[in-house]
């Protein structure tokens, strides 16, 4: 395999612990291509997302948003083996990912 292009959606939940702490939750759908260069196929799924967000802005004089989250994502279509299948269904391994952006309201 050469490569692959994804798009992931997810709609996220957050639930403010304290004020400056906030968990993270919800469902996301993936949908994507591999394999450039040799067969490429199509490939979906489903999967969960979940992590916590700290705001530092009482702390720092830049409104900061530093993020830590988990990725599940699982691949339930892939036409590499006939679409809907019990081969096609694969985990997509575990994402952890890690953020800094600026918290404007």
């Amino acid at each position: 395999e050469v490569g692959e292009a994804i798009i992931q959606v997810s709609h996220l939940f957050h639930w403010r612990i304290s004020t400056r702490f906030l968990v993270n939750m919800g469902p996301l759908f993936q949908s994507g291509l591999r394999g450039f260069g040799d067969d490429v196929t199509y490939f979906s799924g489903v999967g969960g997302y979940a992590g916590f967000t700290a705001l530092p802005e009482g702390w720092t004089k830049i409104p900061l948003d530093i993020s830590v989250n988990y990725r599940y994502p699982l691949t339930l279509y892939d036409t590499q083996f006939g679409g809907f299948s019990r081969e096609a269904i694969q985990k997509e391994g575990h994402w952890i990912e890690i953020g800094l952006g600026l918290a404007f309201l």
